[in-house]
């Protein structure tokens, strides 16, 4: 009687034995490991379109000391594939004149301009208070355009080449949607006014050069 019992507990811790060590087998043992990296980088770029078609590019004979405007506008589109675009504006004069970066005073031989951007509702050149507005290049809230880079909107505290929130046909020109993702809103118009100077030294054409540049936008 005493052996058999022996016999039985022996039996039975063999089997506990037995049924922990199946347990442990089944979870898999990682001795060592091993990784992988994949690397994309997106192919992603800034664009702007000018549409000249319907602009009067051509502003023909004008007398000295007076104003001339473009009748019609520019369209100018971003096509970035970045998600928003800010536009850098710089112009330039080729012919014998300069560009007047002070437009309170009349110079010899220099050309003052103004560019302002308004939604695609407008019709004909704007006229309000805020178009063509300032005397001087780079100043916060003028449209004087000068040989070194601008920006449409509000970049750094200054704001340029914009109406007022308040007139009809107001853009902001801020963090412009791409035509892919907003057709509508990533469309703009430029306009343009020119005053001669009182006096010239040269009589032959002047070509005045505007260009449009996308960059990231900019508080």
């Amino acid at each position: 009687m005493k052996t058999t019992t022996r016999r039985w507990l022996a039996s039975l811790v063999l089997l506990i034995g037995l049924g922990w060590a199946g347990k442990a087998s089944a979870a898999p043992v990682f001795v060592s490991s091993d990784s992988l990296t994949i690397t994309i980088t997106p192919n992603a770029q800034y664009r702007i379109d000018i549409d000249t078609f319907n602009s009067s590019l051509d502003l023909g004979f004008v007398d000295l000391d007076q104003d001339t405007f473009t009748v019609k506008p520019a369209t100018v589109t971003v096509g970035s594939t970045f998600a928003t675009t800010d536009i850098r504006v710089v112009t330039q004069i080729a012919g014998g004149w300069t560009l007047d970066p002070d437009t309170s005073n009349k110079e010899q031989n220099a050309l003052q301009a103004w560019g302002v951007f308004t939604d695609t509702s407008i019709a004909a050149s704007p006229g309000g208070a805020g178009a063509f507005s300032g005397t001087s290049f780079g100043a916060n809230n003028s449209d004087v355009l000068g040989d070194s880079v601008g920006y449409a909107g509000t970049a750094g505290g200054v704001t340029q080449y914009v109406l007022t929130s308040a007139e009809a046909g107001y853009k902001s020109m801020d963090a412009i949607p791409s035509y892919a993702t907003d057709e509508p809103a990533s469309k703009a118009y430029l306009w343009l006014k020119f005053h001669l100077p009182p006096a010239t030294t040269v009589t032959n054409a002047q070509e005045v050069t505007i260009t449009l540049g996308g960059a990231a936008p900019l508080p």
